[in-house]
């Protein structure tokens, strides 16, 4: 593992399939990267807007390596490792893709990512 690179997790790939016979959007995801290394640190809470009631996103940092992976706004994080995790197990949601300026190859390069957690309202069952 990469120094200072403390998480192992999955990217997927989010699809929106056609609506079901109720209506609703049927989401499906596809797992296109496993056992990545990655850094995730919580952003700044913004102090002014949470002091004037309006409520804020809690939004998270993400970097990520190799930088030759494709990843999308919309796909989604899953911790994986280690089990002792805050987040293990759970997903955000990628609002922000950043890329290195640097080559793909180089090792220096890492993808920048900014996520919100996503909440299941209704599991089926």
């Amino acid at each position: 593992m990469t120094a200072g690179l403390n998480l192992w997790g999955r990217v997927w790939h989010i699809n929106y399939g056609a609506d079901d016979e109720v209506g609703g959007a049927v989401t499906t995801g596809t797992v296109a990267y496993e056992h990545v290394h990655a850094r995730m640190d919580p952003k700044a809470v913004d102090y002014l807007l949470l002091e004037q009631g309006i409520e804020s996103e809690k939004l998270w940092n993400l970097q990520v390596r190799p930088p030759s992976m494709v990843i999308y706004e919309r796909d989604e994080w899953e911790t994986t490792f280690p089990i002792n995790h805050w987040t293990y197990g759970q997903r955000f949601r990628i609002l922000s893709v950043r890329y290195p300026s640097v080559h793909p190859d180089d090792s220096r390069g890492f993808i920048n990512l900014v996520m919100s957690r996503r909440q299941v309202a209704h599991a089926r069952q």
